[in-house]
C-alpha cells in the first residue's frame, strides 16, 4: 500500500464514520419528534449498517491493510464526532446559564 492509498482510506473511513454516527446523532436527536420512534430508530440503523457493511466489503477487497486504515478512520470520526456534540453541549448550556 502506497501512502495516496492509505490517505484514501483514511478519508474514505473518515467519510463512512461521519455519515454512520452523524446519522446516529440526527436519529437521536428527532427520535422524541416521531410518531413512531422504534420504526424510524429501526429504519435508520438498517441503513446505516447496510452503507457501512458495502462499505467494508468493498474495501476489504482491495485490502485487509486498507480496510485497518479505514476502520482507524471510522473510528477518529466518532471521536471527533463526540468532542464535537459535547462541546456544542456545553456551549448551549453556558449560553443558557448566562440567559
Amino acid at each position: 500500500m502506497t501512502l495516496v492509498e492509505g490517505v484514501i482510506s483514511l478519508v474514505a473511513g473518515l467519510i463512512l464514520g461521519l455519515l454512520y454516527f452523524g446519522g446516529l446523532l440526527w436519529t437521536v436527536k428527532r427520535l422524541g419528534k416521531s410518531k413512531h420512534p422504534f420504526v424510524f430508530y429501526l429504519t435508520s440503523f438498517a441503513a446505516r449498517l447496510s452503507l457501512v457493511a458495502a462499505c467494508v466489503l468493498f474495501v476489504l477487497q482491495v485490502g485487509s491493510m486498507h480496510l485497518l486504515v479505514s476502520i482507524a478512520g471510522f473510528f477518529l470520526a466518532r471521536i471527533g464526532l463526540v468532542c464535537w456534540s459535547s462541546y456544542f453541549q456545553r456551549t448551549s448550556q453556558d449560553t443558557k446559564a448566562i440567559r
